[in-house]
Parts: C-alpha cells; sequence; structure tokens
C-alpha cells in the first residue's frame, strides 16, 4: 500500500532525531522577563535553528521517498508544519471490542484499583457483569420489574452477583477480590434507563473523539471511558 505523507515526514523526523539525539526546534520560545532587544534577537535565533531543521528533515523525507520508490516531492508547509509540532505527536494502538472481552485482561491493575474508592474500575467491572447478565438472560437486571416488587429486584441483584463472580474468576483475579454490592445494587436499580443529562454527555464525548479520528488531530482517548455520573 502507498504510503502517506504523514508517515514518510514521521519517519524522516524520527531519523532527525538518531542523527542529532532530540526533535526539530519549534521555533517559538515562551513568554519570559526579558528586554524587548534581548528578546527578539533570542526569537530570531530560535527561527533560524529551527529552518536549519527543517531543512535536514526534508533532506531525510527525500531520502526516504527514494527509499520506498515513491517519485513525488512532499509540500513544505507540511514538513515545516510536522516539525513544529512533532514534540506533540503520539502513537495510539486501540484495541478492538472483540479483543477487550477475549484476550487476557491487565488482572494486576484492575485489581489494585478495585482497592481504590475513587477508581472506576468496580463499575467497569460491574458493567462487564450486566452484560454477562443481558446474554443470559435476554434483558438487563433490573428490567422489567415494578417499583414494589422487591423480591424480583433481590432476585437480579443476586444474579448480577453470580455474574460478577464469574467476570473475577475469567480474569484470575486473587480469591476475596469481588465487585462493592453497592455497584451491582445501583446497575440493577438503573436497569436499562436512559438519563437525558447522561445522554448528552456520552453523545458528546463520543462526536467529539469521533472528530478527532476523522480529522486525525488532538489526543483520542485510548482505551476504556467511564462516566460516573453519581
Amino acid at each position: 500500500p502507498a504510503v502517506t505523507d504523514f508517515w514518510v515526514v514521521a519517519r524522516a523526523i524520527a531519523l532527525f532525531a538518531e542523527q542529532s539525539g532530540k526533535l526539530p526546534l519549534a521555533g517559538t520560545i515562551p513568554d519570559m522577563t526579558s528586554d524587548s532587544d534581548s528578546y527578539v534577537n533570542l526569537q530570531n535565533i530560535y527561527i533560524e535553528k529551527a529552518r536549519k531543521d527543517a531543512e535536514a528533515v526534508t533532506e531525510n523525507v527525500k531520502a526516504v521517498l527514494k527509499e520506498i520508490g515513491a517519485d513525488r516531492e512532499l509540500p513544505t508547509e507540511v514538513i515545516e508544519r510536522f516539525c513544529k509540532n512533532s514534540q506533540y505527536a503520539e502513537v495510539f494502538n486501540h484495541r478492538s471490542l472483540d479483543q477487550e472481552l477475549g484476550e487476557e485482561p491487565m488482572t494486576g491493575d484492575i485489581a489494585c484499583e478495585l482497592a481504590d474508592d475513587e477508581s472506576q474500575a468496580a463499575w467497569y467491572l460491574g458493567l462487564r457483569a450486566s452484560d454477562r447478565f443481558l446474554s443470559e438472560n435476554k434483558r438487563r437486571a433490573g428490567d422489567e420489574i415494578k417499583d414494589d416488587d422487591e423480591a424480583a429486584m433481590a432476585s437480579d441483584i443476586a444474579g448480577l452477583m453470580v455474574a460478577a463472580k464469574k467476570v473475577c474468576q475469567e480474569m484470575k483475579f486473587e480469591e476475596g477480590a469481588e465487585v462493592p454490592a453497592k455497584v451491582l445494587e445501583e446497575l440493577a436499580r438503573y436497569g436499562s434507563a436512559e438519563l437525558h443529562s447522561t445522554a448528552s454527555i456520552l453523545g458528546g464525548v463520543a462526536s467529539q473523539e469521533a472528530v478527532k479520528l476523522v480529522t486525525r488531530q488532538f489526543a483520542p482517548l485510548n482505551n476504556t471511558f467511564i462516566y460516573n455520573g453519581l
């Protein structure tokens, strides 16, 4: 497959970093206490160094294009913009939902998080238990239960606790690690209800992440996102 301009410049900057031991200079300096003449002179030094770094990266770009047999040139502004922002570049390796549910989980990290009252790990496990309850019963825990039917609610909570134990066993937690009962009780009480305020926040987050991925700008969320509206 054709190599995009992004990866060509990324490779060129990686070569620059290997050669010089640092990333290209952005060419800007932060606000500082200084007289005007000194600040302008320092700014010019930075700009000149950034220009030279961009020229070196441009030569690397030509070398990379020749190496991959690509008969094209990259716009100067693309290379300069990448050099200016190279310190903010990040690589994210996302997992699919199938991998999330099927691969060996990060058991140690999740177990440690369970001991932290401010962590959302318990809700993550609770939601996994809720999904298991759904697959086994074809409905969410707490659905189809009247407000005054305490026995039915207790039965669903018990079923959710069984599902949570299975999730913990699959994740090979140490003996004694479990999902707090208050989390499972709240999930059963909630059922599959959708609160407009929570839905609007999650919808906003989802749309924001979609824009990031489509435009390939700004750092996206990496891994599971859990919003606690309590």
